[in-house]
């Protein structure tokens, strides 16, 4: 994740705004703004993505090899995690989770018991997930009869955003890792004590491989064909050709040596 253009700081990721956000009055009493209301939903939200919990677009098979090691789907629900069924718990299962150690460390932030994390967190999903609410279209439901209503994010409701001075993100002090959203200052990810401050990735000078890489390279279509001793001669003078004039430009070529024993002195 860290190589990726997210990672890198050149693009950020976030749900839709679909509007006013669901009225959350424990919130508002710690003293956070709207704006922040928003960005933590995001942040929480995003935790879902990390972790997978995204349906599928029409003909995306999530079960094909490009997706390990995350292969799908993966549910998620309130409580309750089942790694053999790939369903996540919002809450933590046991201890703390990802989203419950952000919320706790927030928490202590704005001067509020760390302790309470779970009971603002479950407050939190029940707000977003109601079906009355905007952001219930951010979710894709499917009823299971055994295991109860599941959900997934629904990937047409992401938009990407390219990172600009207009357009920054957030850079961990500590840990280096981004984040496209900022509450108070306090870092996202797991158990890290570092605060977030504004960054954008340098225009010139970058000393960051990957991003040189994305910035720079020019990308070319590879057009490839297999050059083999079981193609005719006049095909296999076609192919040379076309490799010369550039409509081939990538060969691959197997040569296979044959020895005698009598000839290795064995």
């Amino acid at each position: 994740r860290r190589i990726s253009l997210e990672g890198v700081g050149l693009a950020a990721w976030r749900l839709r705004d679909l509007g006013e956000l669901p009225l959350m009055p424990p919130l508002t009493a710690l003293g956070l703004s709207r704006d922040e209301i928003r960005a933590l939903c995001q942040t929480l939200l995003d935790s879902l993505r990390h972790q997978g919990a995204v349906a599928g677009l029409e003909y995306v098979n999530l079960k094909d090899e490009i997706f390990e090691p995350r292969l799908g789907p993966i549910y998620a629900r309130k409580h309750g995690a089942d790694a053999k069924k790939k369903i996540l718990s919002w809450m933590p299962t046991r201890g703390r989770n990802a989203r419950s150690d952000y919320f706790g460390r927030l928490l202590a932030a704005l001067g509020a018991d760390p302790a309470k994390a779970d009971d603002f967190l479950g407050g939190v999903f029940d707000a977003l997930t109601h079906p009355t609410a905007v952001t219930a279209a951010w979710f894709d439901r499917t009823i299971d009869p055994v295991l109860g209503e599941l959900l997934r994010l629904d990937p047409r409701m992401f938009e990407a955003r390219l990172v600009s001075e207009a357009v920054g993100v957030w850079r961990c002090m500590v840990g280096r890792a981004g984040s496209s959203e900022d509450v108070r200052g306090v870092c996202p990810t797991y158990r890290c004590t570092g605060s977030l401050e504004p960054w954008v990735p340098a225009d010139e000078h970058d000393d960051d491989h990957y991003r040189t890489i994305y910035r720079q390279l020019v990308p070319i279509p590879l057009s490839a064909m297999e050059h083999t001793a079981q193609w005719s001669t006049e095909r296999a003078a076609e192919i040379q050709q076309d490799f010369i004039d550039g409509r081939v430009n990538v060969l691959s070529c197997t040569t296979t040596f044959e020895y005698g024993f009598d000839a290795l002195g064995i």
